[in-house]
């Protein structure tokens, strides 16, 4: 398995550079992404940006998880993506990353979003998102920018024990 960076990695922390060269470095960085997110169980592991395996590159991957395909969901690898537009209507939810282990806290972030991207190719592409896929993306997004969950989280962080917990308390 390929390595995740983990807090306190100073990676974690760095703005990511915009990839202007879309060459053979960018193809096997896709290809490492993807494999690390093929070895990841959801929930966890749903997405990945390029700094949590080391490279400081605008390059995301999400799993496009639908109730057909949630064996094996297509992965999508977006490359310097931005949120261009989001809506004012927020949902509070559950977040945990694969760089910060058995931490898990709720995080406001908008139901839909339109992110501006490019392909491997270098060809625009626009991807209109919401519910589940759209807070992966933000959340992979902020990673770009040297912005982790934890940052956002309202409330306490919990470990992943506490949640099950809470968890098992909200469905007797």
């Amino acid at each position: 398995m390929s390595e995740v960076a983990i807090v306190p990695n100073k990676v974690l922390r760095q703005k990511a550079l915009q990839v202007v060269k879309f060459d053979r470095r960018v193809i096997r960085i896709i290809a490492q992404m993807r494999k690390v997110l093929r070895e990841q169980k959801e929930p966890e592991g749903v997405g990945l940006a390029a700094p949590q395996i080391g490279h400081g590159l605008r390059i995301i991957a999400v799993k496009e998880i639908t109730a057909e395909n949630r064996a094996e969901p297509p992965i999508l690898a977006l490359i310097n993506p931005r949120v261009t537009h989001q809506s004012k209507e927020k949902d509070l939810d559950w977040e945990g990353c694969l760089s910060i282990p058995d931490q898990f806290g709720q995080v406001w972030r908008s139901r839909k979003v339109t992110v501006k991207a490019e392909n491997l190719h270098g060809h625009k592409i626009i991807l209109k998102a919401e519910g589940f896929l759209a807070r992966v993306l933000q959340h992979e997004i902020d990673h770009l920018d040297g912005a982790l969950f934890t940052d956002k989280v309202v409330g306490r962080i919990y470990s992943g024990q506490e949640l099950a917990e809470i968890s098992l308390r909200c469905t007797v």
